[in-house]
């Protein structure tokens, strides 16, 4: 019930650099998204996540900010309309100082702003 199955989940390097080379980088506060449509095939949107070693040095850090990237998505998926997306989220340094409804807050910002999602 509250995780995000493996078939959702973007795994293969070659999968994360289609989408960093893909038009449309966004960024907010404390994440970074990159987004294009999915391969032909794929039922639902499906999410890969980063925290790179050089923002969080420890593992510990890495791994929160992981967390809440994937959860702020796995709560947002159900009111994403249209075709299944594939997204890549970069988490950012002011994350760890943050909790899952502000990092949420700010995905949704947005994916709202550049038409991904209708504003409520």
């Amino acid at each position: 019930m509250f995780r995000l199955p493996k078939a959702d989940r973007l795994v293969r390097r070659s999968q994360f650099e289609a989408l960093y080379s893909a038009p449309g980088k966004r960024a907010g506060r404390y994440l970074v998204v990159f987004s294009a449509p999915a391969p032909a095939g794929v039922l639902r949107h499906r999410l890969g996540t980063t925290a790179a070693k050089r923002t969080f040095h420890d593992s510990c850090e890495r791994n929160r900010a992981k967390r809440l990237l994937r959860e702020s998505f796995r709560l947002l998926r159900p009111e994403i309309p249209g075709p299944p997306r594939d997204f890549v989220l970069v988490a950012r340094r002011p994350i760890l100082s943050a909790r899952e409804p502000q990092v949420r807050a700010d995905f949704s910002s947005i994916l709202r702003k550049n038409g991904l999602m209708s504003g409520r």
